[in-house]
């Protein structure tokens, strides 16, 4: 079953998984980025340093492995979402998509679909319960 509690939730993890990627790849950066040994003009100085990098890269890898499983749960949810829509009409399923996937506001969503912003939210509520009752329907055929 998908809610509207789901769809905001794709809404918002979409959003933070662009953030995500943009930690992922400033990470990338910062690992791969070539790095100046201090010179204290002391024998033995630059031992340290080594192992101050090798602990930076793998907090850094472990970051990246935190932003890995939750864009992997973006996936899962969005897969749950697309099973669900399938049957929609073709209007029906854009809706949802431009709002819930692409971030457009109700207002650009309308415009993009040459509805007035009322129409828009009646339908979108009208998808709603249709989702509702197809998915409490085969809950009652199983």
């Amino acid at each position: 079953m998908i809610t509207k509690y789901e769809l905001r939730e794709c809404k918002h993890l979409k959003m933070e998984i662009s953030e995500l990627r943009e930690q992922i790849s400033e990470l990338v950066s910062m690992m791969t980025a070539p790095r100046i040994s201090r010179l204290t003009g002391m024998p033995g100085s630059g031992h340290g340093e080594h192992g101050d990098i090798v602990d930076a890269i793998a907090k850094a890898d472990k970051l990246r492995s935190l932003y890995d499983s939750k864009i992997d749960a973006l996936v899962e949810l969005q897969l749950r979402v697309e099973q669900a829509i399938e049957n929609l009409s073709a209007e029906d399923q854009m809706l949802l998509r431009m709002y819930y996937y692409s971030n457009l506001t109700w207002e650009q969503v309308a415009a993009r679909m040459g509805y007035a912003w009322a129409q828009i939210h009646r339908k979108h509520k009208v998808i709603l319960e249709r989702l509702a009752s197809e998915t409490s329907g085969k809950d009652d055929i199983e």
